[in-house]
């Protein structure tokens, strides 16, 4: 599918199912960063979420999005390919009513984009990504969230690299399971949970609204003697969590990688 306007490769409409799967392939090469590969909206507020599934497949975007969804739209891709030059996935919503809430859930397969693999232009939604899918963006992000949008991200049983981005009155909640990792920073994140089997690699300065650590958060060697502060706003609560950080070796003055906790804590963490 190409043009010079906004051009959808297809598109689930406001209750509307669209499924493909077995080596099925859509493209769209229009120009406009609103040229997705599929979307699944709604613009009728009485009528109930748009869904689009797309197992064994491939989407490709030139310019927009792979996966464009709003309006509590359901988007399930198993085992699919992503291409886009935006964003893989993400949410676009117009105003209120056809803001509710959207879920996006990925298993398997392969998530490539030009800017943050996950989007929250407007509107609100989860996104899980399972299952080892591979995650990979140009600009090193993982996450972007807009002034005014919210994101709550699950990673589960993925190994992912990728920052995680919040702009003042955006909100982007994050959980880690089931053996994931992330390596990455955040800035003006929400609250964040890890549980016992899960790893962030903390890769610059980060801070956080608030902290679960079950697992282990560890800073990133330093490189150029440029040490790191993570700093918890809210409360910290760990269950038998690690902690690892770098050191330079000297006196009570030498630089270090910093944890700072602006509200209370509580649990256990080794250090």
């Amino acid at each position: 599918v190409s043009g010079a306007g906004d051009v959808t490769g297809a598109a689930a409409v406001s209750g509307g199912t669209v499924r493909i799967s077995n080596g099925s392939r859509i493209e769209s090469t229009g120009v406009s960063p609103f040229s997705h590969a599929v979307s699944a909206i709604t613009n009728d507020a009485n009528m109930p979420g748009a869904t689009f599934e797309a197992t064994d497949s491939t989407l490709i975007s030139a310019h927009g999005l792979g996966v464009a969804v709003n309006g509590g739209a359901t988007a399930r891709l198993t085992n699919t390919t992503v291409e886009a030059g935006r964003n893989a996935v993400g949410f676009e919503a117009p105003p209120a009513p056809f803001d509710r809430p959207s879920t996006i859930s990925i298993s398997g397969g392969s998530l490539h984009s030009a800017e943050a693999t996950v989007g929250a232009v407007s509107g609100r939604g989860t996104v899980t990504l399972s299952n080892g899918v591979q995650i990979s963006s140009d600009n090193g992000v993982l996450a972007q969230v807009n002034p005014s949008a919210a994101l709550t991200l699950n990673i589960d049983s993925v190994r992912a690299a990728g920052d995680l981005v919040a702009s003042p009155g955006g909100a982007l909640d994050f959980n880690l399971t089931r053996g994931s990792s992330l390596t990455g920073q955040a800035s003006n994140a929400g609250h964040g949970t890890i549980d016992a089997t899960s790893l962030w690699t903390l890769t610059g300065n980060s801070g956080i609204a608030s902290m679960r650590n079950d697992g282990t958060i560890a800073f990133a060697a330093p490189t150029g003697g440029g040490f790191k502060q993570f700093e918890v706003n809210g409360n910290y609560v760990a269950n038998a969590g690690h902690l690892m950080v770098n050191t330079a070796l000297g006196g009570d003055t030498s630089a270090t990688d910093k944890l700072v906790i602006i509200g209370t804590t509580s649990g256990q963490t080794n250090v």
